[in-house]
């Protein structure tokens, strides 16, 4: 029976039986050879066979180990070993590209008999990212904690969790009034609910009932909002659907009828008119106008001469060449003023015959001193007789004279206890004079300067003498309570001719004739005034001056 020891054994074997002449190198090759056999014995294993036995095999396969030796004789080292014992190398067992980052770093591990390598040793993973100041879970970034929210509105805040290796705390900001922004800035979980101004009156810019609207806030902005939606139109007066036209394409409007009216006004259409349908006239009331139409729908046509009274050119001669427009038979047409008057002296063709002042109209009277009126350059003129240069019997006024205070130009009038005539000395019917409050007395509760009567401008340039003759009744009081003057006008000033003085002062019963020769004062401007004042608040009432036919001439009439 043969034993058969492992190198292992046969190793330690060896120390014993050192003596006995056992190598301890024996083993120490894994191609060592046996020990020569005895006589007639194998040899040892790897030894040479003995006398009389064969030789050993020269190694004892085993199962590899990863020792760096052939345990299974195969001529090949720790062959599908991973790893030879003791042998160490760089590891790291955390998520890819994190080794070397942050706070992340490699470790050793060291190979074991088995051919296994061990813990990696000394290695730090990605842990929990903490506010250190560290890249904790090894991604790249320091304190990656997130951030962190707090607060409403305008006033929320977000900040990072840490920051510089330090916890931030979150504080919310302060609110402030509400504005129209899109924010919600005084804070209270509302955005816009309102602002100063939200809810006033305001003016959308859409027409009819549209226009009207109050003041809102829309998406962060003030906005009119219309009160009130377009409607479908209705005869009330107001655009209600809002297209920029009251009462327009209602219903039961546009067909035609008689209104019942008169004039243009008959014919009408169903309409909407002051908030009412009804037949209204196609051609509204109007004005009258000429054009044969009742424009105004009275029932009648063309009453009142519309747009008459305009002056015209009749196309006719004398007097009858002016004329007023009037409306007849529905046209204008231009009237004369006047048709077939009589003819009078005054240079007009009053007869409208083309011919002017024919016929001598107004002249042949008695005139002046033993003179005829005859009617010249539309003037009658006394003819025969000292030359008249002017005469006056106030018929009326139509000379222009001045009248001051007091002064009037009218029928006599019996008046003042009989101090003022009853007729002219005129044999015409006017019984026309000029005076002194005719009628009636003088005033003289209050003083005044002179009151004057004065003629107009009378040319005596070429007079070879010039009287003033006229007739008079003057009843008046003496100087200082009342005066009296009769003034001419010589060219540069007022020349008296007459006047009173003391007592008794002027009462004339009848009519009188004073002359006065004035031909020292001729001139081309002659003018002749009579006066009167009222010196004292005691003066007796009088009538005053009271004259007629005046006359200048070259001489006195006898």
């Amino acid at each position: 029976m043969r034993l058969i020891v492992s190198p292992t054994l046969l190793a330690i074997s060896c120390v014993a039986l050192f003596t006995a002449g056992c190598s301890p190198t024996v083993d120490s090759s894994p191609l060592a050879t046996g020990g020569a056999g005895g006589e007639g014995g194998a040899g040892g294993a790897g030894g040479e066979a003995g006398q009389g036995g064969g030789g050993g095999p020269s190694c004892i396969p085993e199962a590899e180990q990863c020792d760096g030796m052939d345990n299974d004789c195969d001529e090949q080292v720790d062959e599908d070993c991973p790893c030879i014992d003791g042998q160490t190398q760089d590891c790291y067992s955390g998520p890819m590209n994190t080794s070397g980052v942050g706070a992340c770093i490699g470790g050793q591990q060291t190979c074991n008999l088995a051919g296994e390598w061990g813990p990696c040793m000394g290695e730090v993973l990605p842990g929990t990212e903490t506010c250190n100041n560290v890249d904790d879970d090894c991604n790249g970034l320091v304190d990656d904690m997130g951030t962190t929210s707090c607060g409403v509105g305008a006033c929320g805040a977000t900040v990072l969790v840490c920051e510089n290796g330090q916890m931030n705390s979150c504080v919310p900001g302060n609110p402030s009034p509400e504005l129209c922004d899109g924010l919600d800035n005084d804070c209270d979980q509302l955005v816009d609910e309102t602002y100063p101004g939200k809810g006033s009156a305001c003016d959308t810019g859409v027409p009819g009932a549209c226009a009207a609207g109050k003041t809102d806030c829309l998406m962060g902005a003030p906005m009119c909002v219309q009160d009130v939606m377009p409607t479908t139109e209705i005869c009330n007066g107001v655009d209600d659907d809002c297209n920029g036209m009251a009462d327009d394409n209602i219903a039961g409007t546009g067909t035609a009828c008689g209104t019942g009216l008169a004039g243009v006004c008959s014919q009408g259409t169903y309409s909407c008119k002051f908030n009412v349908i009804d037949c209204h006239p196609d051609i509204p009331a109007s004005p009258e106008m000429c054009n044969g139409l009742d424009d105004d729908c009275d029932g009648v046509t063309d009453e009142d001469d519309p747009q008459g009274g305009a002056v015209c050119m009749t196309g006719m001669p004398g007097i009858c060449a002016t004329g007023i427009e009037h409306c007849n038979g529905g046209a204008i047409a231009c009237v004369p003023d006047s048709l077939g008057n009589p003819e009078l002296c005054n240079g007009l063709d009053d007869n409208c015959d083309g011919m002017v002042d024919e016929n001598n109209p107004g002249g042949n009277a008695a005139c002046g001193c033993g003179g005829t009126t005859q009617c010249q350059s539309g003037a009658l003129n006394c003819i025969g007789g000292p030359t008249t240069y002017f005469i006056e019997d106030f018929a009326d006024n139509e000379a222009g004279w001045t009248l001051d205070t007091e002064w009037q130009i009218a029928p006599a009038v019996s008046g003042c206890s009989g101090y003022d005539p009853g007729t002219d000395t005129t044999p015409t019917s006017d019984n026309g004079i000029a005076g002194v409050a005719i009628g009636a007395c003088a005033a003289t509760s209050s003083t005044h300067p002179y009151y004057y009567l004065t003629s107009p401008v009378i040319n005596t340039a070429n007079a070879p003498a010039v009287f003033l003759q006229f007739r008079r009744w003057l009843t008046s009081d003496y100087t200082p309570y009342m005066k009296n003057v009769i003034e001419v006008y010589n060219g540069s000033s007022w020349v008296v001719v007459w006047e009173t003085f003391g007592s008794p002062g002027v009462t004339d019963t009848s009519w009188q004739t004073p002359v006065y020769d004035i031909t020292a004062h001729k001139n081309a401007n002659m003018r002749v005034r009579w006066g009167f004042n009222v010196g004292s608040t005691g003066a007796f009432s009088r009538g005053q001056w009271n004259i007629d036919d005046v006359l200048v001439a070259s001489a006195a009439c006898p």
